[in-house]
């Protein structure tokens, strides 16, 4: 039986360890047993941001983002997907929950106004509802960098 986690491995691993009276540490044994349990439970885990990204890997500050976004196609969670954001009309996502002011904002996402909606949210989309994600210009870039390789 197959167990896919949506957390990252590290915290997949992490509690499957602790469940099993492991340790993460690297300092004595992996505890999980004689059969391996660990490796069975994380066997066949695919992060869904490496799975759809392909060879694009996401820097740590997007972690922030994925709380609420998936870049998996089609796939909305609080927000709506980010697979192919890059050139997307701003609300139309189908399915995704949307402010009026999000679908009525007539954007297109640039690179430059999407860095700059990370950065400032309601200073690019005033009564949207995104909450500020705490990002700097160097690192929405980088965010941006990553969402165009998808």
């Amino acid at each position: 039986m197959r167990i896919q986690f949506a957390l990252t491995p590290a915290t997949a691993l992490a509690m499957a360890l602790s469940a099993c009276g492991g340790t993460t540490d690297g300092e004595g044994s992996n505890d999980a047993g004689a059969g391996g349990e660990t490796t069975e439970i994380l066997a066949g885990f695919v992060e869904p941001a490496d799975e759809a990204a392909g060879a694009a890997t996401p820097p740590a500050v997007f972690a922030r983002c994925s709380v609420c976004h998936s870049v998996e196609p089609g796939v909305n969670r609080a927000g709506p997907t980010l697979a192919g954001i890059v050139g997307r009309e701003a609300g139309t996502v189908a399915g995704a929950n949307y402010s009026p002011a999000m679908r009525n904002s007539a954007i297109t996402w640039t690179e430059e106004n999407l860095a700059q909606y990370l950065v400032d949210p309601g200073g690019v989309v005033p009564a949207g509802i995104m909450p500020p994600p705490g990002v700097n210009g160097d690192e929405a870039r980088d965010i941006v960098d990553y969402l165009k390789a998808l």
